[in-house]
């Protein structure tokens, strides 16, 4: 009966060592077909307008196809060992059983002890056939257990420096210092970063599209790490923080508004989890966003759904901006909040964050000149350069950059900095340059 262990055990190294590649393939086209509907769902609207159903309905069965091709393959594996293993215990019975007889007819073995032989035999074998049917679904747990605990091993790029200091609330003077960072190494994106924020201070940020304002933003909480330089939070270099209490100084409210799948109250506490109900309906109040949530069936109970879908973008920009009241850090960055909400509904956020900006040191970017020439500081950046900074009337009076920009809105209301700067001559971009 251990004539086919030797065997047993080639077919399952065998078995083993072919599979996993097959089960990693199958597990990343199975990623690959899901990334695809939730790109889909994500982008409904944008495939309606243009009238693109049919061509994601390909995209997504050409995948399936591919994923199911690559899962029926590998159920063929799966199934062609479990027989593999089924023969050999089969031929080892048979073995047994031929031999058993034999003796038993030459008198040497009764049928009653061949029996009994028999019985043991299938005691010995039927494990050996459940491995076998078992062995495939193990295999495929472990790939995907091995997959999960690389992304959970992999280390962060950005990460505490040995030492680092927690700070308990900071003052708000920010400073960079000679900053570079780049994404590819060839080219900076940001180059001699030179300006000082006063704790309390205004900062506006104006530029064309791409011209790295809110990669220059986003070097102050460590998204990114700077080259060369250094970035001072009140005197301290900010690798000397701990990422947690540096990224607590700091509230950011995105251009797009970001909420989570949940209630509203859920959204506006994530901007501190253990707040009560008061504190945060007086967040939504101070957010002008009270009004409109009482008028909702459910009120502050209301389901936003997936990236806030049921609630309009002017709303959700609201709760985004009760969120950073309750949160309350002394440092607040707002990348252009009001770019994507109607007029009307705007004036209703910017006078909320009229109100969230007083005692913080804020950076805001802006297109429209006008929402931030009252600024304490005025940063000018283009291709990657501080151009110019001052206050509105100081860098008018320079009659450089953003003189340019002013004028050319202030003739045209409508338009904002990334056309105007785009629809300058080049000549004098290049003399500011």
């Amino acid at each position: 009966s251990l004539t086919v262990v030797p065997f047993l055990y080639c077919s399952i190294r065998y078995y083993l060592r072919n599979i996993e590649q097959r089960l990693v393939a199958v597990k990343g086209m199975e990623g690959e077909s899901l990334s695809i509907i939730h790109e889909a769902v994500s982008m409904l609207r944008v495939i309606v307008a243009f009238g693109r159903e049919d061509h994601e309905y390909r995209r997504f069965r050409d995948q399936g196809e591919r994923t199911i091709n690559a899962r029926i393959k590998l159920t063929v594996q799966q199934t062609l060992f479990s027989l593999a293993v089924n023969m050999i215990t089969a031929t080892g019975t048979a073995l047994v059983l031929g031999y058993g007889a034999w003796h038993a007819l030459q008198g040497r073995l009764t049928v009653g002890q061949l029996l009994v032989v028999m019985a043991y035999i299938a005691a010995i074998y039927k494990p050996l056939e459940t491995i076998s049917t078992t062995i495939g679904s193990l295999q495929e747990v472990f790939v995907a257990l091995r997959v999960a605990f690389k992304l959970l091993e992999t280390e962060p790029e950005i990460k505490d420096v040995p030492g680092a200091v927690a700070v308990k609330r900071a003052r708000g003077r920010v400073a960079f210092e000679g900053v570079y960072f780049n994404y590819d190494r060839r080219v900076d994106t940001l180059q001699n970063i030179c300006f000082e924020a006063r704790a309390g201070q205004v900062v506006g940020v104006v530029g064309p599209t791409g011209a790295g304002k809110t990669t220059l933003l986003s070097l102050l909480p460590r998204f990114y790490e700077v080259k060369k330089g250094r970035i001072l939070l009140d005197g301290t270099d900010v690798r000397q923080l701990t990422l947690r209490s540096l990224r607590e100084q700091i509230s950011i409210v995105l251009q797009e508004p970001m909420l989570f799948s949940g209630s509203i109250a859920d959204n506006i506490r994530y901007g501190r989890l253990d707040a009560s109900g008061d504190e945060i309906r007086a967040a939504a109040r101070a957010a002008n966003a009270h009004d409109f949530i009482m008028a909702l069936p459910r009120q502050y109970e209301t389901e936003v759904g997936e990236r806030g879908v049921k609630i309009s973008a002017g709303e959700r920009q609201r709760i985004c901006v009760a969120r950073a009241f309750l949160k309350d850090a002394p440092i607040l960055i707002l990348d252009e909040p009001t770019s994507s909400i109607d007029s009307k509904t705007e004036a209703i956020i910017l006078e909320a964050l009229d109100r969230l900006m007083v005692g913080r040191t804020t950076f805001m970017i802006a297109h429209r000149l006008s929402t931030i020439h009252k600024a304490d500081l005025m940063l000018v950046v283009d291709h990657g350069r501080l151009m110019e900074q001052g206050t509105h009337d100081e860098l008018l009076r320079q009659r450089g950059l953003y003189k340019q920009l002013y004028d050319i809105q202030t003739r045209h209301p409508g338009r904002d900095a990334r056309a105007d700067l785009h629809a300058l001559p080049t000549a004098a971009l290049g003399g500011q340059a």
